[in-house]
């Protein structure tokens, strides 16, 4: 990469003809009375600018000189108001200065998009595209780096920065800021040949080798030396230059997989457990380990999921190795952090994007981060294999649910990617998205929170597994009506730029808590349940044009819950006193709490609990369950009258009995 193209067309500015200024007359115009504003103002800061030596030499010969202090009040009144007037027109030269530079930059700016876009094919096949495409586009003034460690480390222990060094040097001369990507989630292939310990592994133990992505565990100790050490000389190296902004830790947390079975994963889980449970006889109670004869009488005795006949697991691990997997990922991230932060300007942000399953999201922007941000794609509503014309879950409108859970996870987020063409790779295709999809979405995004917009990506790789996964110019490399439309798009921003950082307001409360979450990613029984009824209420929000937010409780206080008129808890399964105690005095404060089934049938580590459903909440409802069955595939619907409706009753039903 050169730059020197760069200074010589500094050079050529510096001495542009009167012919090329007067071509700006006519973007001016629609400026002429900001112009004539800002020629005021400078004209009373020079003014000022010259009465402040007058004024001294004023004070000199009338205070100073004579040694007296008759009217020194006036004057000081007097000059305090030169001041005032030329702080204030200093504010407002500054204001609307960068106002009408922005407006004449986006002006010039379309003109040029529209004026390439009326070249011929031959302009193209003889002028390269990309720095004038990037002046064209500099409004989009922040770009992501690439995960790529071997170009900081290209042999352990040797670093070179001259890639990222001249990457960073033509970002500054272009204006541009970046968000730095930490390059923990592709390891080198001298990396994980020299340390295999440092791959992940299935659950038979058979280690993922080089060639895909986030292939290394969380938990080895050489992995977290290494990473920690290459972070540490960006984080020296790069710490203080002016073009970054932000730093993004790693890349989409246990996306890829979120099940780790590695020997060090073993070896980091027994010490999760011991830490948890103290002793072996707390930990085979928790996991009721009697059943089937699972007691253990030594910590080597306990592994992280292994396979087993029909790759059954016993739940009451499986739920605490959820929840190890969570605590994993984000001791990961804070290790990070903790070095960038010491080298690190005031006012720099750190994040990660996401979000994926078995991951405490809430605690990781609690403990590490900054602000959160996601990746949204859309498109995959119409994915080839996809049934989107007879979809019942609203399609790519779903993604709104998503955008629900980041909100409640960040209230002021980020798109890290935000889709910007058609998503694909070798094993998987779906079509390119429809004119005016892209602004759709991006505008689904802010409406839902979102304060920053990243595309992904500027160009489409033309090799390697995501070659398929377009950004905003295709292969050739030339304008299109993606540009065109994030053109449209930027002007439609702007125009409602008061927005950001408003609050989404909501009446209507989801409740959630992890301990849900993860015990219905391994329980069918609450899985199937508690996925179902919170799409059926998104959908129902969604159609009747009603906000809803979601709500954790094991991250909210009661304040938190008195901020909706009504609440809805579908399938509250594990119950603890604590949350209970919760729920209770938000209704005693005047809440409106609807229950669903199977509310209160488990405890914190999932056991069921010997008393009628819904357990700690049944003093609450004044009901008990006394019969609970699924609808079975033999059966015929069960309907319920509601308002003189005839509804249907969904895929589980109770039998209650009021108390």
């Amino acid at each position: 990469m050169n730059t020197d193209h760069i200074e010589q067309q500094n050079q050529r500015g510096r001495f542009a003809s009167l012919k090329t200024w007067a071509k700006l007359i006519p973007f001016l115009r629609p400026y002429r009375g900001k112009m004539l504003a800002l020629v005021v103002m400078m004209l009373a800061g020079a003014a000022c600018d010259i009465a402040y030596p007058l004024l001294s030499g004023y004070a000199v010969d009338t205070f100073v000189t004579p040694h007296t202090s008759q009217g020194v009040f006036g004057f000081a009144v007097l000059y305090l108001s030169v001041v005032l007037i030329q702080m204030v027109g200093t504010i407002f030269l500054a204001r609307l200065g960068l106002k009408v530079e922005m407006y004449l930059g986006r002006d010039l700016k379309k003109k040029l998009f529209v004026h390439l876009q009326s070249l011929s094919f031959s302009y193209y096949n003889t002028t390269p595209v990309g720095t004038i495409m990037a002046r064209v586009m500099s409004d989009t003034n922040k770009i992501g780096s690439v995960f790529a460690w071997s170009l900081v480390e290209p042999q352990e222990g040797q670093f070179t920065f001259a890639f990222w060094d001249e990457f960073l040097d033509l970002a500054e001369a272009k204006g541009m800021k970046v968000i730095f990507g930490t390059p923990t989630a592709t390891p080198p292939a001298w990396l994980t040949d020299k340390y295999p310990e440092v791959l992940n592994a299935r659950r038979d133990g058979v280690l993922y080798r080089h060639g895909m992505r986030r292939h290394y565990n969380y938990n080895s100790k050489k992995y977290q030396e290494l990473a920690a050490r290459v972070v540490e000389q960006l984080g020296q190296h790069y710490g203080k230059r002016p073009c970054i902004v932000g730093w993004q830790i790693d890349n989409e947390f246990n996306c890829e997989t979120q099940q780790f079975y590695s020997e060090s994963d073993t070896v980091a889980f027994r010490q999760f457990l011991q830490e948890k449970y103290g002793t072996l006889e707390a930990l085979n109670q928790a996991w009721g380990a009697v059943f089937w004869d699972q007691t253990y009488t030594s910590w080597e005795q306990v592994y992280v999921p292994r396979t087993t006949y029909g790759d059954g697991v016993n739940p009451n691990q499986q739920l605490d190795y959820i929840r190890f997997v969570s605590q994993s990922a984000t001791r990961f991230c804070q290790m990070q952090c903790d070095i960038l932060r010491k080298y690190s300007k005031p006012g720099d942000f750190i994040t990660t994007n996401g979000m994926f399953g078995s991951l405490d999201n809430h605690r990781l922007v609690e403990d590490c981060l900054d602000v959160y941000t996601y990746d949204s794609y859309p498109n995959f509503a119409f994915a080839m294999g996809a049934d989107p014309r007879h979809n019942t879950t609203l399609n790519d409108r779903k993604w709104g649910k998503n955008l629900m859970e980041v909100r409640s996870v960040c209230p002021h987020f980020g798109i890290m990617e935000q889709q910007a063409g058609a998503g694909g790779s070798s094993t998987r295709s779906a079509p390119a998205p429809k004119p005016g999809q892209m602004m759709l979405w991006a505008m689904q995004s802010i409406a839902h929170g979102a304060d920053y917009v990243s595309f992904f990506r500027w160009r489409t790789v033309t090799y390697g597994p995501e070659m398929y996964w377009h950004g905003l110019l295709d292969y050739d490399n030339r304008p299109n009506r993606k540009l065109a439309e994030l053109q449209r798009l930027h002007a439609r921003v702007e125009a409602i730029q008061e927005m950001a950082g408003a609050e989404y307001i909501a009446l209507l409360g989801l409740v959630k808590d992890y301990d849900n979450v993860f015990d219905a990613q391994l329980d069918a029984w609450h899985g199937d349940l508690a996925n179902a009824s919170e799409m059926e209420l998104f959908v129902a929000s969604q159609l009747a044009h009603t906000p809803m937010d979601a709500l954790y409780l094991d991250h909210a206080a009661l304040e938190d819950l008195q901020r909706y008129p009504v609440l809805f808890c579908p399938h509250q399964e594990i119950l603890t006193p604590q949350r209970a105690q919760l729920l209770e005095e938000y209704v005693r404060s005047g809440g409106t709490l609807v229950l669903g089934a199977r509310t209160g049938q488990k405890d914190a580590q999932g056991h069921c609990v010997m008393a009628p459903m819904p357990g700690l909440l049944s003093g609450l409802t004044q009901t008990q369950v006394r019969e609970f069955t699924f609808i079975g595939p033999a059966d015929d619907p069960v309907p319920m009258e509601w308002d003189g409706k005839q509804l249907d009753t969904g895929i589980f039903n109770d039998c209650l009995l009021y108390t």
